[in-house]
């Protein structure tokens, strides 16, 4: 995945609803070519899906595992 501002990457939040976790990737975040590293997509999908599991057990929680990700 490339840093640009590409308008068609840009999507629309469903009415009524608001991100539970809104990252800018940082060019430290990319490889030498310009591209996101996978690890650190995957890493903020493991921070996002775990806001939501913290409040409800009120404490710690963990991912225990990912059925896949697929990048193209």
């Amino acid at each position: 995945m490339t840093m640009n501002n590409d308008s068609a990457l840009h999507v629309a939040l469903p009415e009524g609803r608001e991100p539970v976790l809104r990252m800018v990737a940082m060019p430290s975040d990319t490889n030498y070519s310009g591209d996101i590293f996978g690890g650190w997509i995957m890493a903020q999908v493991d921070i996002a899906g775990s806001l939501l599991p913290i409040r409800r057990a009120q404490g710690r929680v963990a991912t225990m595992a990912v059925n896949s990700f697929v990048f193209k």
